[in-house]
């Protein structure tokens, strides 16, 4: 009687060896996913530049309708129209208003000065300025 333990295959420690076989079925099967994910993007993508493509129509025809609108109003508001209907409704131009005074708008220059050009001074009227300083702040230092 020998205390020899009998001899285990390493199969039967570790457990079965994968084949071959089962890893090219796993490496196909994960092929075949990545292929149904890319498809699958493709066509979320695709449905995307549609979608774009549609609405930037839609965006051209309205901007088209806009300036169409812009350029109706100009001609609505334009001053030749607004003059129409004013006459229509019963406005008429204002004769010019004319102003008498009894003296000159522009002082003439003093022809003994050196300038021709007018100064503030030249045009204020003569003001003496006189101090009125209260008599309690007079007095500080």
């Amino acid at each position: 009687m020998s205390n020899h333990s009998p001899d285990v295959s390493s199969q039967e420690r570790h457990g079965p060896k994968p084949s071959g076989h089962a890893a090219v079925v796993a490496v196909i099967a994960l092929i075949i996913l990545l292929l149904w994910l890319n498809f699958f993007l493709a066509q979320e993508i695709e449905s995307l530049g549609r979608d774009i493509t549609t609405q930037s129509a839609e965006l051209d025809k309205i901007d088209r309708l806009n300036q169409s609108l812009i350029g109706e109003i100009a001609l609505a508001e334009s001053q030749a129209n607004r003059a129409e209907q004013a006459k229509i409704v019963g406005f008429v131009p204002q004769q010019p208003l004319y102003l008498i005074t009894n003296r000159p708008v522009v002082q003439q220059a003093d022809p003994r000065r050196d300038t021709a050009f007018l100064s503030l001074w030249d045009i204020a009227p003569r003001v003496q300025f006189t101090s009125t300083v209260p008599q309690n702040l007079a007095n500080l230092p």
